[in-house]
């Protein structure tokens, strides 16, 4: 019964199919987004087309909003005459009626998404204007290591320095700071604008697309043993990105200073004799007593104990 052996054995089981969970967690999600973006270079340009088309001055009866509003209306009154009002015309007519009301429904949805896909584009478009610009991208990185040196030199400053060379490092990195944080946000409404990755763009997926899978944990473990020869029972049976490593308990153990026989039996003694000395100290009356409370309420009827470790006076 090894324990240690088969603790071993099944932790590097565990973590192998973590691994293999992890990696078809990862695979699931690039399969999802792969989806979105097929969907959405699919629905976006019929979405598009369908709303130019019933925009359009010379647009065809189905493609326009008040003659599908018209022909909904010319079918109410027709289901109301009485001359309709066998099983086969009104069954007729509430087919054709509903046909307009559908064709109608998705050319609404559709002016509506277009006109909000095209404000929200066009506002990520002027946010994306600075990383746009020419060298905007080592701009970004210059800033970056600047700050960086920076920092490090107001960490550990030197004799030469003057209050004033370090006032004005904090004022440029504050200055720096303040850039890179607009940089950054144009870069990232860049790249929002060029996948088409926000809110608006995505409103149109269905729901099993827009279901958040659970993103895949790390597997980079770090393990550390109080023998180093334990891992070695499982050998060959670890993920390649755990890592092992030595618990610092025996070192911390060889750093304790163990007390012989003798000084163990002194230490002792010497604790020993300082509670006597306390203790006879308190019996004697040396310690300043504490000044009696005066009793409130129930307590004043309770009778008060002595303390036997004191000393009556002559």
């Amino acid at each position: 019964m090894d324990q240690v052996a088969f603790t071993s054995a099944d932790l590097a089981a565990i973590l192998t199919r973590q691994g293999q969970q992890a990696q078809w967690m990862r695979t699931s999600i690039e399969e999802q987004d792969q989806k979105v973006l097929e969907f959405l270079d699919k629905k976006w340009p019929e979405i598009d087309a369908l709303a130019n088309a019933s925009l359009a001055k010379d647009k065809k009866d189905g493609d326009n909003t008040k003659w599908l509003e018209y022909q909904v209306k010319r079918m109410d009154y027709q289901l109301a005459m009485k001359n309709n009002q066998n099983e086969k015309d009104q069954r007729r007519l509430k087919t054709a009626k509903r046909s307009h009301e559908v064709r109608l429904k998705k050319i609404l949805f559709a002016q509506r998404k277009s006109e909000q896909l095209k404000n929200a584009q066009q506002k990520l478009e002027a946010e994306a204007a600075p990383a746009n610009e020419a060298g905007a991208e080592e701009q970004l990185d210059s800033m970056k290591r600047e700050v960086t040196l920076l920092e490090e030199e107001l960490a550990s400053p030197t004799s030469d320095r003057t209050a004033k060379d370090v006032a004005f490092d904090k004022e440029t990195i504050r200055h720096h700071k303040e850039k890179i944080t607009k940089l950054q946000k144009a870069f990232q409404a860049k790249r929002l604008a060029e996948t088409r990755n926000h809110p608006i763009a995505r409103s149109i997926l269905p729901p099993p697309l827009l279901k958040t899978l659970p993103r895949p944990f790390s597997t980079d473990i770090e393990i550390k043993w109080a023998d180093l020869l334990d891992p070695e029972y499982a050998q060959g049976k670890w993920p390649s990105a755990v890592v092992h490593d030595v618990l610092p308990l025996r070192a911390q153990k060889e750093s304790v200073q163990f007390l012989s026989a003798e000084e163990y039996a002194a230490t002792i003694e010497g604790e020993v004799i300082g509670m006597v000395n306390e203790l006879e100290r308190n019996a004697a009356g040396e310690l300043e007593p504490l000044e009696p409370e005066e009793k409130t309420g129930i307590s004043k009827y309770l009778p008060t104990l002595k303390n036997p470790f004191k000393r009556a006076e002559a």
